[in-house]
């Protein structure tokens, strides 16, 4: 998962991109709300992650590409979430039973 400076860029380009790039990123900094100097280092990290794809003008960042990882990073976040959610349910759930069943055998046994 990505820290919540990675998320706030890639849903930025998610929102903003046309035909699957963002041109221009440093003019748009202050709309993303990321510190300019965090742009170069947040669009390598995603890069090597897979999730856009960065071409370069003299020596910053120019265009981002969104590639499909980063498209449906959002998407596969919640899927995670939702089955964390329902293993710890579940968990919970079978403890109550567990519980329910060996105090009603301890009552049996008792009465």
């Amino acid at each position: 998962m990505l820290d919540s400076l990675s998320e706030k860029f890639l849903a930025y380009i998610i929102n903003n991109q046309e035909n699957n790039t963002v041109q221009n990123i440093y003019d748009k900094y202050d709309d993303i709300g990321i510190c300019a100097d965090f742009v170069t280092q947040i669009c390598k990290s995603l890069e090597e992650q897979g999730y856009i794809s960065v071409i370069y003008a003299d020596m910053e960042v120019h265009t981002v590409i969104l590639l499909h990882n980063g498209a449906i990073y959002f998407e596969y976040k919640k899927a995670v979430e939702r089955e964390y959610i329902k293993h710890l349910l579940l968990s919970k759930i079978s403890d109550i039973i567990v519980s329910f069943v060996v105090a009603l055998i301890t009552a049996l046994i008792v009465a």
